[in-house]
């Protein structure tokens, strides 16, 4: 309820009308395109600084062997429990999203994702694995950021960065697997990782588009 009334606020108030001034253009669907990315461009921003900042007060992060060594009787503290909370939530609100937004061609590959992350904080939860979950989480945000603000300057048509910020994406995906888990979460995190090399093939053809000199756009989109 608090993301569904914090999402309607922002984007009436705040993200439609940098839309309408951004995009230059009163296409509805251009307006939502920019709009949803200046959402998740916000979302993600916070999720990880607020991962960062929780994470790194835990203090078991430096030591790998924290995360595993006795882990049936690690503790799941407040700002963890908060975090799993804040996190869970995201990803359930944009998968109902979806359904409102512009669609795109990997739609399916993108409710994939969103479920399967939902399932795997909830095993890694339920099976004590709440230091690795709150890690891969992390890892799993980090360039979601720049993926978003590449798109925010695509859709405004300014060409100095966008090129750049979008080769941040492929490299947190290889990650994703670096943390031994329970065999259920194990799955899951196969199944994330075999969705980040389909979108990272996605982001290496608009970068051979760019450095080729042809127009660079979303190809997830669908054809108008």
């Amino acid at each position: 309820m608090a993301l569904s009334i914090s999402y309607a606020l922002l984007k009436y108030f705040i993200f439609n009308p940098i839309a309408k001034r951004m995009v230059g253009t009163k296409s509805p669907d251009a307006i939502q395109k920019f709009v949803t990315a200046e959402w998740k461009f916000t979302s993600y921003v916070f999720l990880s600084a607020f991962g960062i900042f929780t994470i790194y007060n835990e203090g078991w992060c430096v030591y790998p062997y924290n995360f595993l060594v006795d882990w049936r009787n690690h503790e799941f503290t407040d700002a963890l429990r908060n975090y799993y909370a804040l996190g869970t939530s995201y990803y359930l609100f944009v998968t109902l999203l979806m359904f409102y937004e512009p669609r795109m061609k990997d739609r399916v590959q993108m409710f994939v994702h969103h479920a399967v992350t939902v399932l795997l904080l909830t095993f890694s939860y339920a099976s004590g694995y709440f230091r690795i979950g709150a890690a891969v989480m992390l890892l799993h945000d980090l360039s979601d950021p720049f993926m978003e603000l590449a798109k925010l300057f695509n859709y405004c048509q300014n060409e100095m960065v966008r090129y750049t910020i979008r080769n941040q994406k492929g490299a947190n995906g290889l990650y994703l697997s670096k943390y031994p888990f329970g065999l259920e979460c194990i799955g899951f995190l196969m199944i994330l990782q075999v969705l980040h090399i389909f979108w990272t093939g996605l982001i290496l053809k608009i970068a051979v588009n760019a450095i080729i000199g042809n127009k660079v756009e979303d190809i997830r989109e669908k054809n108008e």
